[in-house]
């Protein structure tokens, strides 16, 4: 069972906004399904330093809040600003019937902007923005905290120029673990640029950079692009072609038993992941007459990711990591099972190589016909292909077109709509 309600109040023509929002939860079941929605990842109630939650594997039923506040100066000459406050109490569930991704969080953010609407020598419209936002779980401690500074320009052209740059402070994850004790995260900063020409344009390009750094060594870039034309009145295509890379020191791989007091007994298992993505998306119509028209997506897709430097949580609310293949510890890599095996003070244990190289295709083709006023067919063909490929293969833009080939399933699909001229 789930409800909500929401409200808003406008002041002075629009110009200022209140509004906010309420809803709620209750789940019932037998206690193994009640005792699996607690352990859910939205929630972890078998965190073993949490001291706000008690997992309870006997209870039928499950209950919970969200609630919602925000307020806003949406109009005027230069200056707008807004400021929210939510909060999901940490039995909120609602994956039965939706998506809930986190409950058990509360955050406040407030923003101020400055905005010149008439064009001026060299520029068309522009805005600055900064803005700072915070999270906390219902135990009071930090996950987030971030502060940004963004800007828009249009030119006199009707080319647009986008910047922003992020600061994130240290704070604590109660997720990182999947369910085990709180862990640090550290310091970090982003960047992220854009340039595009106007939407006018018959032949429309865009590009985008992004970067991010952090204390302990994370990192990331990707670059992006579109480039959208009508080479004839009945023709339209974009491709939009993309590449991310990301090492991240702090990927969870997975947990084992037999781990030292200061993790409660457990080894929570995390490594340093290279990871690397290629894609592009290519829409393509084409209209053979205003009623029939032939419309195509389609995207190659390649990913490829490398751990190495293993390591296990030092102790709860630590960012640090004791790496296997040090302080007493061995690391060895057995090439036949596929698998890692470590040798930690006298105790054994292993876990699956997590290395991956996956390449997939998907598309869609699809013919409509308006046969009558309100009336049409769609003729449909579907692929879906993929393959995973060994870790150590080449990684690049030939992995695109070798996706094509890829073995997938063709799915077909006939829709017929007819329009009932009913007064």
């Amino acid at each position: 069972l789930s409800g909500g309600s929401d409200w808003n109040l406008r002041f002075k023509n629009g110009m200022y906004q209140l509004g906010g929002h309420l809803g709620f939860s209750h789940v019932e079941g037998d206690a193994g399904a009640i005792a699996a929605v607690q352990r859910a990842s939205a929630r972890y109630y078998q965190r073993p330093d949490i001291d706000y939650l008690t997992l309870d594997t006997t209870r039928t039923s499950l209950g919970g809040y969200s609630a919602g506040l925000y307020l806003s100066k949406n109009s005027g000459k230069h200056w707008l600003w807004g400021s929210s406050f939510w909060a999901e109490s940490p039995g909120f569930e609602l994956n039965d019937v939706g998506r809930l991704n986190s409950s058990d969080d509360a955050g406040l953010q407030v923003y101020l902007r400055y905005r010149e609407t008439l064009p001026t020598r060299y520029f068309q419209n522009y805005q600055f923005e900064i803005s700072s936002a915070g999270e906390w779980n219902y135990g009071g401690e930090r996950q987030l905290s971030v502060a940004e500074l963004a800007a828009e320009l249009m030119l006199r052209n009707f080319w647009r120029i986008k910047g922003e740059f992020g600061y994130s402070t240290r704070a604590q994850s109660d997720k990182l673990t999947r369910g085990g004790p709180s862990m640090g995260s550290g310091r970090g900063w982003w960047g992220e640029a854009g340039l595009s020409n106007s939407f006018a344009a018959t032949t429309r390009w865009e590009l985008g950079l992004y970067t991010s750094r952090t204390e302990l060594g994370s990192r990331e870039v990707s670059a992006r692009g579109q480039l959208s034309f009508r080479p004839g009145s009945r023709w339209e295509l974009s491709l939009a072609p993309r590449f991310y890379r990301h090492i991240s020191v702090r990927q969870y791989v997975t947990e084992a038993a037999g781990g030292r007091a200061e993790t409660y007994g457990r080894r929570y298992i995390f490594a340093t992941v290279d990871q690397r993505i290629l894609s592009s998306q290519l829409r393509l119509n084409y209209a053979f007459t205003p009623d029939f028209s032939l419309e195509f997506y389609g995207e190659p897709f390649s990913a490829r990711g490398t751990f190495y430097n293993f390591g296990e949580l030092a102790a709860a609310r630590s960012r640090d990591l004791r790496y296997y293949g040090s302080d007493g510890s061995t690391i060895q890599l057995d090439p036949a099972e596929d698998r890692y095996e470590i040798t930690d003070g006298g105790q054994q244990f292993g876990f699956d190589d997590p290395d991956f190289f996956r390449l997939s295709f998907r598309s869609n083709l699809v013919l409509r016909w308006e046969w009558r006023p309100g009336s049409t067919l769609f003729l449909v063909w579907q692929q879906n292909r993929g393959e995973d490929r060994e870790s150590g293969d080449g990684f690049g833009a030939g992995n695109l077109l070798d996706s094509f080939a890829s073995a997938g399933n063709h799915f077909f699909a006939l829709k017929l709509s007819y329009w009932l001229p009913v007064d």
